[in-house]
């Protein structure tokens, strides 16, 4: 099969999209696609734009005004847990872990407020259990028994893991 856009080579690259609720495939060659800005190699989400939609949110806070391009601060800011700076947070648009929504708050507050709009939770808790199991079984019991289900999955024990696993549910329920 030829490539659609240009017609003279091979077509290895088969694309889908959808787009205001219509499907509209293509069959291309590498060429047409990677000017197509169709991602083929390296990070099978790019193709998503994820990371570029996100990263947009942040608008150009890394742009130097004068020069157009990235400026390079003296001294970034790192999460104290997986030390992730705020410019890799905006390149990949991935926080990197809990600890960073703490290190970066001002900064991410703006983004989220934007994606979100807002950054307090405003939605529904679970209902307190009064159930007579529940009253019947201490919090520690349960505790006990996850810590317990921690170690027979870290020491590769499954069978008892599982067991552990199905013993907690029907605590749970």
């Amino acid at each position: 099969m030829l490539c659609e856009r240009c017609g003279k080579n091979e077509a290895t690259i088969h694309y889908s999209e959808i787009v205001n609720g219509k499907k509209r495939s293509y069959s291309l060659c590498e060429e047409c696609a990677d000017a197509l800005g169709i991602n083929v190699k390296g990070d099978p989400f790019e193709a998503f734009g994820a990371g570029s939609l996100l990263s947009g949110f942040f608008g150009d806070i890394f742009d130097h005004p004068a020069v157009g391009r990235v400026a390079e601060p003296k001294t970034e800011t790192r999460c104290p847990v997986c030390g992730s700076t705020l410019r890799e947070i905006a390149a990949k648009g991935k926080v990197g872990c809990a600890e960073c929504y703490r290190t970066f708050r001002a900064e991410l507050a703006p983004t989220i407020r934007k994606i979100h709009g807002g950054v307090t939770y405003k939605g529904t808790t679970p209902a307190a259990d009064n159930s007579a199991a529940a009253k019947e079984k201490p919090a520690s019991e349960l505790d006990a028994l996850r810590a317990e289900l921690y170690e027979a999955i870290k020491n590769e024990e499954f069978e008892r893991a599982a067991q552990l696993r199905d013993k907690i549910k029907s605590l749970e329920s």
